[in-house]
């Protein structure tokens, strides 16, 4: 099992031609005018290198402060067919209310015949005021 990488955006979607489209993708910080602040939504798009085989999956995200956020109950089972290397999970957390400010943490752990794997990901709520929003820029 090995963990590669997490995306977190607002909304996934799958396209024809088995394509995935990712809406509001954040990078290493999510700015929000004030907090609190209730999101939708939030997805997770995580990928895996793993062997075939049966898997369980749970994820999770915390607060700053160490608070669950997010915690299922239940554990996902996944199924990886032989001529699979890699595949991807998605976790979706809604509504989420951010409450603090600081670096929240999601975990993926998935396990199988003994072996557990985690795939960690963070990412930094700021505050951010109005004098910091872009102004759009006009052409000629």
């Amino acid at each position: 099992m090995r963990y590669l990488f997490t995306i977190m955006c607002d909304d996934i979607r799958r396209e024809l031609g088995n394509k995935m489209s990712f809406i509001g993708v954040y990078g290493d910080k999510m700015a929000v005018k004030k907090l609190p602040e209730t999101l939708r939504a939030i997805h997770l798009y995580q990928r895996w290198i793993l062997a075939s085989g049966e898997y369980l999956a749970k994820a999770e995200l915390r607060t700053p402060s160490g608070k669950d956020l997010v915690s299922q109950e239940n554990e996902d089972k996944i199924s990886v067919a032989a001529d699979e290397t890699t595949i991807h999970y998605v976790a979706v957390g809604s509504p989420l209310k951010l409450e603090e400010a600081g670096k929240y943490t999601d975990k993926v752990t998935l396990k199988s015949g003994g072996q557990e794997a985690s795939g960690i990901h963070t990412i930094e709520v700021v505050e951010k005021s109005e004098s910091e929003t872009p102004t759009p820029s006009t052409n000629p």
